[in-house]
């Protein structure tokens, strides 16, 4: 599978429908050059624009002397770089008329808000997998076969060593007790390809309720009753005003500041990385600050005008400012798959 986007995701910044294909083919030219049979070796680049430098690709907006322009771009997202190497070969400044973008966004790693314990509890609230002393954050409640259940990250609901089932809210990192808070045991996920060349499209999973009264529908917003979640699901625009509710940084506003993204996502550590390869990812860079941070995984992302749900947070690098999300139609058509039955966003 390629990444790949919908036109009218980015149909404003086009002069016609053709420039449409000029730009998907300098995109799949990129990816194909980068990232296809990409093997994941932190060690193996001698020069900047060796392709394990790169771990990124996306459509963004042209950028002229720090000036956005309402015209599309490519951007490649590097963990180094500099404009004073000499004696080695150079990005590519554009490719078939299409400009492309350097970004320096570092390590992107799976990722005062709301840490406490609520009963029933709301999206936007700290939950984790009671196997581990950490925290992240429920997305919303969803319905599957009948049954109100809830939404995450696989990251966050899911032990790696498959030891404890158990779902904590608040997480242990935050004062929650094992087996006092257990609101949920894990349900369908879609599992995280990290083989070489494997491409993942969501960081997603479901939590079953022990009892469908502990969860109610909504997000907050940090006021006494949740946010309503509007409908229908939406795709993701460039430049759409989003926000989230995260356990770690609360209510933050934003914007997708590129679609289409291609990025490869640490689960692991610095010194011992463990590489995820995703495609058709959305970025978003906050309004003021970092939209998100670490424990943020699992913030399900609405649009600012009608709360309707964009996309599932699940990783970031705050310090480069920028955050990450799985388009939520895609999450929920995957955890449709592993589920046997649909799932949908509980309103």
């Amino acid at each position: 599978m390629r990444p790949d986007l919908e036109i009218d995701q980015i149909h404003h910044l086009l002069q016609d429908d053709t420039e449409f294909d000029t730009l998907m083919a300098a995109y799949h030219e990129l990816y194909e050059m980068y990232f296809l049979d990409q093997v994941h070796d932190y060690d193996a680049f001698d020069d900047i624009t060796h392709p394990q430098n790169v771990t990124g690709l996306a459509i963004t907006h042209h950028n002229i002397n720090g000036s956005e322009v309402n015209r599309p771009a490519l951007s490649l997202r590097v963990r180094e770089y500099t404009n004073e190497i000499t004696g080695r070969p150079s990005f590519p400044s554009e490719i078939s008329s299409i400009p492309v973008h350097i970004r320096v966004i570092g390590d992107v790693r799976a990722g005062a808000g709301y840490r406490t314990r609520q009963r029933p509890v709301p999206g936007g609230f700290s939950i984790h997998n009671s196997g581990a002393n950490a925290a992240g954050t429920l997305a919303c409640t969803i319905k599957y076969n009948g049954n109100r259940a809830l939404l995450s990250n696989n990251h966050v609901f899911v032990d790696p060593a498959g030891v404890n089932v158990n779902i904590c809210q608040p997480g242990r990192l935050d004062g929650g007790a094992v087996p006092a808070d257990n609101i949920a045991t894990v349900g369908p996920v879609v599992a995280i390809n990290f083989g070489a060349g494997a491409n993942n499209q969501v960081d997603a999973a479901i939590g079953n309720l022990g009892n469908a009264a502990n969860a109610i529908p909504g997000v907050t917003r940090g006021g006494k009753d949740p946010k309503k979640i509007g409908t229908p699901n939406l795709a993701p625009r460039l430049k759409q005003s989003v926000q989230k509710s995260g356990r770690t940084t609360g209510t933050t506003r934003g914007s997708i500041s590129a679609a289409a993204v291609v990025q490869n996502v640490n689960y692991g550590t610095a010194a011992a990385p463990r590489i995820a390869h995703f495609i058709n990812q959305i970025e978003i860079t906050g309004t003021s600050g970092a939209f998100g941070a670490a424990g943020d995984s699992g913030s399900l992302v609405t649009d600012q005008v009608k709360n309707q749900p964009v996309g599932l947070y699940f990783a970031d690098n705050a310090a480069a400012g920028v955050s990450f999300a799985n388009p939520i139609t895609t999450v929920l058509t995957e955890l449709t798959t592993a589920a046997g039955h649909a799932v949908t966003i509980e309103i």
